[in-house]
């Protein structure tokens, strides 16, 4: 029995991995955006068409084999673009 519980637990963390990778994919590629001094100094509404857009090309150049829409992973990217956005101002 101790195995298949095993079993069970890993076939869960496979299961949860993509939603890892989305997340991370995700608040790297906003927090790249938000480094770039061309978009880190216009607004998130300005900006997240151009990253929404951005967002399939980017995704098609990993190597995760997962499909990620941008409903998916927006918050990652928000957050990421945030969190940029921030530590520029601070070294300001």
């Amino acid at each position: 029995m101790g195995d298949r519980d095993e079993r069970d637990r890993a076939d869960d963390e496979e299961q949860e991995a993509p939603v890892a990778d989305a997340a991370d994919e995700g608040y790297q590629y906003g927090w790249e955006a938000g480094m770039r001094g061309a978009l880190a100094v216009r607004d998130w509404s300005d900006v997240e068409p151009d990253l929404r857009d951005g967002w399939a090309a980017h995704h098609a150049g990993l190597a995760c084999g997962v499909d990620h829409d941008w409903k998916d992973v927006r918050g990652s990217v928000l957050n990421g673009w945030d969190d940029a956005r921030a530590e520029l101002q601070a070294s300001l």
